[in-house]
């Protein structure tokens, strides 16, 4: 075992050395790789800037206006100047806008003048002779440029393709990407236009007669008696919305919950129904109305009503639920009763008789909780599932009337004391102390809670804002312990490293059943939920275990915690020679997550010292001994009976010592550690 730590030392100190290296190495390449992109970007910014030059300068040729170089000089000359700024040291140019103003303004009239043109066109005789001949009527599209309309119906648009040189287009409706260009001020343009429409009238008068006919279709299903049957019977509201490019309706329960929604292309032909596409408007039909049929029609508050109905059956058949409430000789039953108001699920006690209710409220769907004879004692929202709210100071645990002052320290009487930090994003989620004793070969695990109030914090929070350092200190002050240092393990180590070990053995003495813990297995939430007996545990499912605050007792948290602690220390005894490759993981691990004071070396020689040693298992700070619970509100009340007044906000749980006397945690602990 020690040529394995020794070896994984090793490694560690050349593990080092290459990170350096390579941090260095990726610097600089990341640095080349920067400069490289920037280059290349220029190059792309040289290139388009030459493109807007070239077609600026040759609009400004036709205006008869003399061409103009619009590329910096520091394009225009790459040769290598070191006398010139480099890209580094340009700035932004402030008259830049009166630049593009002018630029603006000749592309404007350009457009202008092209549309003026194509007016004059469009307007002329000759095209208007082609127009009757093939019954296709002229309209203005707005400041972009004409409709052909045949029957109606959009068939062509004209419209100018480009401004430079001048060309329009013909565009074919049912062929959007095809259309025809010309010149409008050539000889030739009204043939061309003319050859164009002789050429595909007859397709467009098709096409047109197609859409017409598919459109009346399709505004036809919701005047058919089974849709018109469905929408009388469940209050549905139908809204018809039609452009000149697509029609639509939607369809939508009385309180506004969309049911479906379709659609019609009137240029592609096609159908869309609650986002998926038809080609074929028989299909599009036959499935609208399977949607419609098999779609849920219930209002938003109906729904809301089922939805927690079946969540009350649901809680009522977990297993977790199931051991909770046997522990309190009740079961919830799952058939429903009613009254004009409320559908009620009973509580009954092993004889059957009822105990009291949930309710749902037929309105509104919130649930409550009723007693034996049907009053409501309160909503389910305002419960607090936490027995925390309730606990009250261990009546069996007696404080002495004197205790000695144990001052400031009072020391560890030779043995060895640390303080392991399990945490979670930087806060401080397990608190243990440590107690290494050579004398007797045990270790000694204490756990604090981490809802601690000291010095009008939570003590959690100290490890978050602070540091370990800080940390250490707090709570040394607290325990009175000399702290010679510290290991905190973020909680993704302490998955990684148990998953690592192959999992861990542990027997727990009770059922845990925490009904605020919420676990998701296969794509399935439960409540989380261990039977009594031996568990063999994977890394995520011993932290759920550990981190597990709610259940029969309030403080079995830290028992769990040591638990796993020894089923670790186990595992990492059982490690041998040829395991050289977990040894290596799990200090790779440890290398990412590890926040210790302590060096690696003196790690390993504790753990070499003590790997056989017995562990302790010694009751914690709680409120079963020295500790009682509060709010933080109520705590800094002078008068106590504020907290009565309807609105006031206790403020946040918080567990202080028996009668405010920090003393009595310094008396209780050294006690622990002297056993």
């Amino acid at each position: 075992m020690k040529k394995i730590i020794l070896g994984a030392g090793i490694l560690i100190l050349l593990g080092a050395v290459l990170f350096t290296v390579v941090h260095l190495t990726t610097e600089n390449s990341s640095l080349q790789n920067n400069l490289n992109s920037r280059e290349r970007e220029i190059s792309s910014l040289y290139s388009i800037v030459q493109e807007y030059s070239k077609d600026i300068n040759e609009i400004r040729k036709k205006l008869s206006l003399p061409e103009k170089n619009y590329l910096p000089d520091t394009f225009n000359n790459t040769s290598a100047d070191e006398s010139k700024p480099d890209i580094g040291e340009t700035r932004e140019n402030e008259d830049l806008p009166f630049f593009l103003a002018a630029d603006k303004l000749i592309t404007f009239n350009v457009r202008l003048n092209n549309l003026r043109i194509l007016k004059n066109f469009a307007e002329s005789d000759a095209l208007n002779a082609i127009l009757l001949k093939n019954r296709l009527k002229l309209i203005k599209n707005g400041d972009s440029g004409y409709h052909l309309l045949l029957g109606g119906s959009i068939a062509y648009t004209l419209s100018i393709y480009n401004d430079s040189p001048l060309e329009a287009a013909l565009s074919y409706r049912q062929k959007e990407t095809e259309k025809k260009t010309f010149n409008p001020v050539a000889k030739d343009a009204c043939k061309i236009v003319e050859e164009a429409i002789d050429s595909s009238i007859h397709e467009i008068t098709a096409y047109i007669a197609e859409s017409k006919a598919l459109s009346d279709k399709f505004s036809g299903i919701v005047q058919e008696k089974r849709v018109a049957h469905t929408v009388d019977k469940y209050g549905l509201v139908i809204k018809t919305i039609h452009t000149a490019d697509t029609r639509a309706v939607r369809i939508s329960t009385k309180d506004g919950r969309l049911i479906l929604t379709a659609k019609m292309d009137k240029n592609k032909l096609d159908f869309t129904l609650n986002g998926e596409s038809y080609n074929d408007f028989n299909q599009f039909h036959s499935r609208f109305m399977e949607v419609l049929d098999s779609s849920d029609k219930r209002s938003a508050e109906e729904l809301v009503i089922e939805k927690s109905k079946n969540k009350i059956i649901t809680v009522a058949k977990d297993p977790a639920f199931i051991t909770y409430l046997k522990e309190k000789n009740l079961t919830l039953r799952t058939e429903i009763r009613d009254d004009s108001d409320y559908y009620y699920f009973d509580f009954v006690n092993s004889s059957g008789e009822k105990q009291g209710s949930l309710g749902v409220q037929k309105k509104i769907g919130e649930i409550y909780l009723f007693d034996k004879e049907d009053v409501v004692i309160s909503s389910l929202k305002s419960l607090t599932m936490s027995s925390e709210a309730e606990t009250t100071p261990g009546s069996t645990f007696i404080i002495p009337d004197t205790i000695a002052d144990f001052g400031d320290k009072y020391g560890n009487n030779g043995s060895l004391t640390l303080l392991l930090i399990g945490s979670h994003e930087k806060n401080a989620d397990t608190i243990i102390l440590a107690n290494f004793n050579s004398s007797t070969d045990t270790i000694k695990l204490i756990s604090i809670p981490r809802d601690l109030f000291y010095q009008n914090r939570k003590i959690n929070d100290y490890y978050r804002t602070g540091g370990g350092e800080l940390f250490t200190e707090i709570i040394s002050e607290i325990t009175g312990v000399e702290i010679s240092g510290y290991i905190g393990v973020d909680m993704y180590a302490f998955i990684d490293i148990i998953n690592i070990l192959g999992g861990i053995d542990i027997e727990l003495a009770s059922d845990l059943a925490d009904p605020t813990y919420k676990i998701r297995d296969n794509g399935v939430w439960t409540t989380l939920y261990y039977s009594k007996g031996k568990h063999h545990l994977n890394g995520l499912e011993a932290l759920r275990i550990a981190r597990s605050r709610h259940t029969s007792s309030d403080f079995g948290r830290s028992d769990r915690q040591q638990l796993i602690l020894k089923g670790v220390k186990d595992k990492l005894n059982e490690l041998n020679v040829t395991e050289m490759n977990k040894v290596y993981s799990i200090f790779k691990t440890l290398d990412e997550y590890l926040d210790t004071n302590i060096p690696s070396m003196e790690m390993i020689s504790i753990f070499l010292k003590y790997k056989n040693a017995e562990i302790e298992k010694k009751d914690g700070l709680s409120v079963f001994n020295v500790l009682y619970n509060t709010y933080s509100n109520i705590h800094s009340l002078k008068d106590k009976s504020l907290q009565y007044e309807e609105g006031f906000n206790r403020g946040a749980w918080i567990l202080l010592p028996r009668n405010d006397d920090w003393n009595v945690i310094k008396w209780y602990i050294n006690g622990l550690l002297n056993e």
